[in-house]
């Protein structure tokens, strides 16, 4: 082929323009890659040709790896998870399998097209500006942003296109690579709605008296997890989740020690539920009183992976239960046996366990002079006691404690308006007067103070005046019955002083009452004489005749009784008893009254 070319260029007189390229062997017998080329020349002035030879090896080398690059990029470009495709002139001129895979074009139809034709139409006037933009910057920066593309079958794709400019075939074009984003998009929207749930449920808890936590089963109940409203008792949940506060930490002393016994019982016992009450330590240094309900979470075995569980301030409803309880004992009929001091004190005790509350005084308001009189007083010491026991009605003392309405300042403020002793020895600060009132008239005073806090909070006056309004109406009705139980005492001694037989018998005969007089001349207690049948207190030879009269008077055909009565000691005692209809608690009655029978019968 050689010596052919170079006849033709001697025969033409004519260089042969075009180069070729021959392998040409060395002396060691290799060969080595070589263009040639061949140009007409006189030598000597005859007709020669020039033959040029260059080694291309380098070249050549270059040249496969070259072709080797190009077929490994295309093998990467064709299986890529990614669409690639390359537009020119607005039109696709190349893609790869992916593109045809999420279009749902084949080839034929894809190449060619312009890339508009496959943007809905609403994205169509921005990408193909943005196109030309970037054409128009002539820079390699590349761009990533996210559009629909329609498939085939006008189905919206969502994609993310990460663009840049380049040189396709000596021409300015955009390469495109166009990944699917349709599942990333969907857990996106499935992510959205977990996040407006958890939203919903975030301000639920937030909203909600229950504080979620999750606790490690370590000894301290290292906290893993609590919710955000634990900021109700004045802490953050960075504060535990970062470890700086462990939850016994904020456990009340007193209750620390019971709540490690009941959950080391409930793990001993194989139980997965924990429910008791124990009382909780605020920021401030409230106390409050928590209800926990919380679940053991374990492993396949026995080891306790974590606790979790709500806690929720059941402050209140403890207070409204000894409430009820005090309450209930303050209603109950008055008796002669009632300790109604011990029921005041008790009353009193309840009023100062309330937050920002740690002592005070009960006063009773006399009806006759208006005094108040100290009733029960907790956590005051004795001697302020004995200053405050009493305050006459037109003392200044008085009328600033029987105001109207409730009354809350620092305790030095309200000693300084008495005019009266320096008591600040005593330490008050915060103090609340609230009248107890009974159908609109104060029947007493409560003055309840702390010896630590300086304002009384707006909850916790809420509180008392809810307190004061239910305690009022009960000692006022305590008071009525006191005073009923006063002129029954008075009838009482009254009855007792008479030197006459007085008793009280039902129709069937039994003694309801008698007083002191029978009692001692029949030689009887008052207690042996009570249910005992009258019958009895006559002679048994003449109970037939006793029954007879006492039914004779039962139908009202006589008032009189006189068959005597005999003593314990067997005495007869002769007898004149007038007797009237009556009746006794509600019931009909016989009342009896007489004397011996030597006396004259009034």
């Amino acid at each position: 082929m050689l010596f052919k070319r170079y006849s033709k260029a001697l025969r033409d007189k004519k260089s042969i323009k075009r180069n070729y390229e021959i392998d040409f062997f060395k002396k060691d017998n290799s060969v080595f890659p070589a263009e040639i080329s061949l140009s007409f020349i006189y030598y000597e002035n005859i007709p020669a040709v020039m033959v040029t030879i260059r080694d291309i090896t380098e070249r050549k080398r270059a040249e496969t790896e070259i072709k080797n690059s190009e077929k490994k990029y295309s093998t990467l470009v064709e299986k890529s998870n990614d669409a690639i495709i390359i537009i020119q002139d607005d039109l696709v001129t190349f893609a790869n399998k992916k593109f045809f895979e999420i279009t749902g074009y084949t080839r034929t139809e894809a190449i060619g097209k312009p890339f508009a034709s496959f943007v809905p139409i609403e994205y169509r006037r921005i990408v193909i500006d943005k196109l030309k933009k970037k054409l128009e910057e002539k820079n390699e920066i590349k761009y990533k942003y996210e559009i629909e593309l329609l498939s085939k079958n006008r189905i919206k794709i969502p994609v993310e296109i990460n663009s840049s400019r380049i040189e396709h075939e000596e021409k300015p074009a955009y390469m495109a690579i166009i990944r699917d984003i349709t599942e990333q998009k969907t857990r996106e929207k499935e992510l959205l709605k977990l996040i407006e749930v958890q939203k919903v449920f975030e301000n639920v808890i937030e909203s909600s008296p229950a504080i979620v936590f999750f606790w490690k089963p370590d000894e301290n109940r290292s906290v893993e997890f609590v919710s955000e409203n634990i900021s109700r008792f004045g802490y953050t949940s960075k504060e535990f989740m970062s470890g700086k506060l462990s939850y016994h930490d904020i456990i009340h002393p007193y209750d620390l020690k019971k709540m490690e016994q009941i959950i080391l019982r409930c793990i001993e016992e194989g139980k997965n539920n924990i429910s008791f009450e124990y009382r909780l330590l605020t920021k401030s240094g409230e106390v409050r009183w928590i209800d926990e309900r919380s679940v053991i979470k374990r492993d396949g075995g026995e080891r306790i992976e974590y606790i979790h569980g709500i806690i929720v301030d059941v402050t209140e409803r403890k207070n409204v239960n000894n409430f009820m309880r005090i309450g209930s004992e303050l209603g109950v009929q008055f008796t002669p046996t009632a300790d109604v001091k011990e029921l005041f004190q008790q009353l009193l005790e309840f009023v100062t366990q309330i937050n920002g509350i740690d002592c005070g005084a009960l006063y009773l308001v006399d009806e006759s002079t208006g005094d108040l009189n100290l009733v029960a007083y907790n956590g005051l010491s004795f001697k302020f006691v004995e200053n405050i026991r009493q305050y006459s009605a037109n003392s200044l003392n008085a009328r600033i404690l029987k105001t109207e309405y409730p009354i809350y300042k620092l305790y030095s403020e309200i000693n300084s308006m008495t005019h009266g002793k320096d008591l600040s020895f005593e330490g008050l600060e915060a103090t609340a007067i609230l009248p107890l009132k009974c159908e609109g008239i104060i029947v007493a005073v409560f003055m309840l103070a702390s010896h630590t806090e300086y304002a009384i909070e707006q909850h916790v006056r809420n509180t008392l005046e809810s307190i004061a309004l239910q305690v009022g109406p009960s000692i006022g009705r305590m008071r009525e019955q006191i005073h009923a139980q006063q002129n029954l005492n008075n009838l009482q001694d009254m009855f007792d002083s008479l030197e006459d037989f007085l008793f009280v018998i039902d129709t069937d005969g039994c003694i309801l009452y008698t007083n002191h007089f029978l009692c001692k001349n029949l030689g009887y207690s008052h207690e042996e004489l009570i249910g005992l049948n009258v019958l009895n207190l006559h002679p048994q030879n003449r109970a037939i005749e006793a029954a007879s009269l006492l039914a004779e008077i039962l139908k009202g055909n006589t008032s009189l009784l006189n068959i005597p009565f005999q003593s314990f000691n067997g005495k007869l005692i002769p007898v004149e008893i007038k007797v009237s209809r009556g009746s006794w608690n509600g019931c009909p009655a016989l009342i009896c009254l007489g004397r011996e029978k030597e006396n004259n019968l009034q």
